[in-house]
């Protein structure tokens, strides 16, 4: 089974956990546009990517949305 997704699938898959988190969450830290961006590549790839922004700009937060995608297929590791 491929794992790829289109952009769009990935956006919806983003779109819809971004829904499903409580007000507070969203509203209180929403992702930055770039942040999105490399969490629609992450999921467009089944969630195997790596993520290599500068320090300071929120891979683990992008990585967390990601796996959050994937729990059925847990443990993940975030290094």
């Amino acid at each position: 089974r491929d794992a790829r997704r289109t952009q769009g699938q990935a956006a919806h898959m983003l779109d819809s956990y971004m829904a499903e988190l409580p007000e507070k969450h969203r509203s209180q830290a929403p992702l930055m546009p770039f942040q999105e961006e490399g969490v629609r590549f992450g999921l467009a790839r089944g969630g195997r990517c790596l993520l290599a922004d500068e320090m300071g700009l929120g891979k683990t937060r992008q990585a967390l949305t990601i796996i959050a995608q994937y729990r059925n297929q847990w443990p993940a590791l975030i290094v």
